[in-house]
């Protein structure tokens, strides 16, 4: 009897460490979102093509990360591995203030047009980010060994965590983290969240 309990504590315990997974994924992807169009605009202008731009990169990278997600946890369903892969976006953004803001010039030095240009840089800032960020939904899913029965109600609550931390994401770095830390001090932030994402894998 008391093995059983200890062990719904310990299935729900998981449950909730997945559902703060992908709440975490969701909040520093949509938060770089918002920061890649800030880093990007003093290049390319504060015009809609780099709105465009930023948007279907991440819409891109999430697309790839949860084709492949999906594929690589039905291989290899290791909650250290995933707890790895997180570390990539983690150390590319915490490191990004080195390196961001060089890659723009570069890419500005270019003499591109501006709407080539927005696209070639928010391709090499974001796009592995977000590609990391849409294997996190299929991953966490295999993970968690759902029963057939209640796979889509499952599937569904990681869906709505992840938005909800999108939303909060959003909000945050838009409404108070642009303002207060700047571009660069942010994407160390969202840094900061994959990192935390990756800790709370080894958890599972």
């Amino acid at each position: 009897m008391a093995s059983k309990i200890l062990s719904g504590k310990f299935a729900l315990v998981k449950r909730i460490l997945c559902y703060v997974v992908v709440f975490l994924c969701g909040a520093a992807a949509m938060g770089l979102e918002i920061l890649g169009v800030r880093l990007i605009q003093p290049y390319s202008g504060a015009s809609l093509h780099v709105w465009g731009s930023v948007i279907s990169i991440f819409l891109g990278g999430i697309c790839t990360g949860s084709f492949l997600g999906g594929a690589l946890a039905d291989r290899r369903p290791q909650k250290n591995l995933l707890s790895a892969i997180l570390l990539i976006p983690s150390l590319m953004l915490l490191l990004s203030p080195v390196y961001a803001r060089k890659f723009c010039e570069i890419v500005y030095s270019m003499d591109m047009d501006s709407r080539n240009s927005a696209m070639v840089m928010a391709g090499l800032l974001f796009f592995i980010p977000s590609v990391i960020a849409g294997a996190g939904i299929p991953f966490v899913l295999k993970l968690m060994n759902l029963d057939q029965s209640n796979i889509g109600s499952g599937a569904g609550r990681l869906y709505a965590f992840s938005t909800v931390g999108s939303i909060v994401g959003t909000l945050f770095t838009s409404f108070y983290l642009v303002g207060e830390i700047g571009v660069g001090g942010g994407m160390m932030i969202s840094g900061a969240i994959f990192l935390s994402a990756s800790i709370l894998c080894r958890l599972l």
